[in-house]
């Protein structure tokens, strides 16, 4: 069984663990912003440490109540550098069971990010599927260009043929109308909107590294991208856009302009995203502009 050891934020960020994806830095940093968001939670960070005493994983998550829950929306909670050695699911299931008292939730990135699992056999690991994320890995525009499927490709050049137009930047106004696309999105799928005091916090944790790609009609914004970069890891944290546009392909073009941000910024990862399961037109947009499907799974006890 793994044991578990409360370790604090400047440690955790202090540790060698630069290659572990997504990056400590990123996931502490959304997870002190969830706590003002989630009032009376506070940020949680434990060591996994294996029968050695060796950490081979760090958790960063909400604790509420005694209650440990993973990072919501599409952020991992669990960690880990690219060792040799696998997790073993069944142990950090049984391990946190008994840290947490039965109460917990948490993602692991996929496999092939963090290196492998074990968890007996397949059957067993199966029951710790959770949801599809979407991940493009290229180190170049011309290879990122090359990942993108025909009818994403169609999809960027259409939207420029019909005068798109897409300005990238981290500069307030930019997130504002990003802000105000996401709210008629919100309203529109019934979802709670980001506000102004969250996107603020956002921009001042991630700093010039939380942009916006804004596509444009003129003046007129129509889709945006809002996406954060660390080192050689981006994450594309929402998208929203004016349905009454989609005939022109904004957002094929919104996120290729992010695409190729993030690239020229030397990320290699870009990480679209859970899709939640049968939302297989999101899916589906994923995979047409680049993304491959990676598993994730998810250990939780209620």
């Amino acid at each position: 069984m793994y044991r578990f050891e409360p370790i604090s934020r400047e440690k955790l960020e202090s540790l060698p663990v630069e290659m572990a994806l997504p990056p400590v830095r990123l996931l502490c940093n959304y997870a002190e912003y969830c706590t003002e968001v989630f009032r009376g939670s506070k940020f949680g960070a434990y060591s996994v440490l294996d029968v050695q005493g060796r950490a081979i994983a760090w958790i960063i998550a909400n604790v509420y109540n005694g209650r440990i829950d993973a990072l919501p929306d599409r952020m991992y909670g669990l960690v880990r550098p690219k060792l040799p050695t696998p997790l073993d699911v069944d142990l950090l299931y049984r391990g946190l069971r008994t840290f947490a008292g039965g109460t917990f939730r948490v993602h692991l990135p996929p496999a092939e990010l963090s290196g492998p699992y074990v968890a007996g056999d397949k059957n067993k690991l199966a029951r710790y599927v959770a949801h599809d994320t979407f991940v493009l890995r290229a180190r170049t525009e011309e290879e990122a260009w090359a990942k993108v499927e025909r009818v994403g490709r169609q999809g960027v050049k259409k939207a420029e043929k019909e005068g798109v137009e897409v300005d990238v930047s981290a500069d307030p106004m930019t997130l504002i109308r990003y802000l105000s696309l996401n709210v008629a999105k919100s309203s529109r799928v019934g979802s709670p909107p980001f506000n102004r005091s969250i996107l603020d916090r956002l921009q001042k944790l991630f700093g010039p590294r939380l942009q916006v790609a804004l596509a444009r009609i003129g003046k007129e914004a129509v889709a945006a991208v809002l996406f954060v970069m660390d080192g050689p890891y981006a994450m594309l944290i929402d998208n929203a856009s004016k349905p009454e546009f989609w005939h022109l392909n904004p957002n094929n073009l919104a996120v290729w302009s992010a695409i190729k941000t993030c690239i020229t910024q030397g990320v290699t990862v870009v990480d679209y995203g859970f899709s939640d399961k049968g939302d297989e037109g999101a899916a589906r947009f994923k995979t047409h502009m680049g993304a491959e499907k990676l598993v994730t799974y998810m250990t939780t006890a209620n």
